[in-house]
């Protein structure tokens, strides 16, 4: 009796189990194999939602679902961290769709898939930060009201502090390697743009250091005038000084 009664039981386990997977429903098979696809989407198996979306794109290009389709399939590929395929999935859906409802959100998820090709530091290629940025910008500027302006503001000085540190890394590179000419361009662009003090004290440090090693007392005192703008007073005496200095 106990083996007969384990086997009931076992039987009405199977029995359960298999009321509890639903077939995907619809009154259309599109409808039906784009619910299919968001059920793997949301149970986040995002290859064989990818295989039935490629089968959808091919059969129902004209369908009602179409442009959801297309989403998932950029969303899909932003969740599986492959930005570079997520970047022109977005991309191609604000081309084809202009007046989609949630335009702001795709170009916030657009710019997060720049955003998150970059490195964790700025001796590798950075140089999708230029390409987040101004989109950040264009989400900025033409959705004003949008929920991720804050969000993008914050983007964009992260981005920009990260391509000033590229540049001085490139700029100590030059000083480094004895490089003084290259150097020298690099430290006044620095100087020019930054807002940062000790990036800037730094840069001027080594500008007119590099000017010593040039040994151009010329091009030293020629720099220190155009640099006045963008420098203390108390720096232009002090640097004066280590130009006319230059033997």
């Amino acid at each position: 009796m106990l083996k007969v009664s384990n086997f009931i039981i076992f039987v009405l386990l199977i029995f359960s189990i298999g009321c509890s997977t639903t077939e995907p429903v619809g009154d259309t098979e599109a409808e039906v194999l784009y619910n299919d696809i968001k059920s793997n989407y949301k149970g986040k198996r995002y290859l064989l939602a990818l295989e039935k979306i490629s089968s959808f794109r091919s059969k129902y290009p004209y369908s009602f679902y179409i442009t959801e389709v297309e989403l998932l399939r950029a969303d899909i590929f932003y969740e599986q961290g492959n930005y570079l395929e997520a970047v022109d999935a977005y991309m191609s859906f604000k081309d084809f769709h202009p007046n989609h409802d949630n335009l702001d959100f795709i170009e916030w998820k657009l710019s997060e898939s720049f955003f998150n090709q970059l490195p964790d530091t700025v001796d590798r290629d950075i140089s999708p930060a230029v390409l987040a940025i101004n989109s950040y910008q264009s989400l900025i500027k033409n959705f004003p009201k949008s929920k991720h302006i804050d969000d993008s503001k914050r983007r964009i000085k992260t981005l920009e502090k990260m391509l000033e540190d590229k540049e001085l890394y490139i700029a100590d590179f030059y000083f480094r390697t004895k490089d003084f000419q290259s150097a020298s361009y690099r430290y006044k662009k620095i100087i020019k743009t930054s807002r940062e003090e000790l990036t800037i004290r730094k840069s001027l440090v080594n500008l007119f250091a590099a000017h010593t090693h040039l040994k151009n007392k010329e091009n030293c005192l020629m720099d220190l005038s155009m640099l006045r703008g963008y420098i203390k007073s108390s720096d232009i005496v002090n640097f004066q000084g280590k130009c006319e200095n230059i033997k």
